[in-house]
């Protein structure tokens, strides 16, 4: 398969994921996500699509690792401009 029908492979079997979630009405987050893939890899037949479905696992794992990883590096920012302008604006501090 070639990289884009890899990715296109990928993104069906995250969308079949989710829709079998919101059918169940069950809980739509990473984690119920992961075990539904997870379901799915072990009752799937062909080694292919099982192999894409793993893809897909690690795919959704990488994902919200590269979120996190945005989201505390901007707090970690943000942390460090709070304090910054505390300490500028700090009555001890001559202007």
């Amino acid at each position: 398969m070639k990289r884009s029908d890899d990715i296109r492979c990928i993104d069906e079997l995250i969308g079949e994921a989710v829709m079998t979630l919101l059918e169940s009405d069950g809980p739509l987050n990473t984690q119920a996500l992961t075990d539904e893939l997870g379901r799915m890899a072990s009752e799937e037949q062909n080694v292919i699509r099982r192999q894409s479905i793993f893809g897909a696992i690690s795919e959704v794992i990488q994902s919200i690792d590269a979120y996190r990883h945005r989201t505390d590096r901007g707090a970690n920012v943000q942390q460090n401009a709070s304090r910054s302008l505390f300490e500028h604006c700090s009555p001890a501090r001559k202007h």
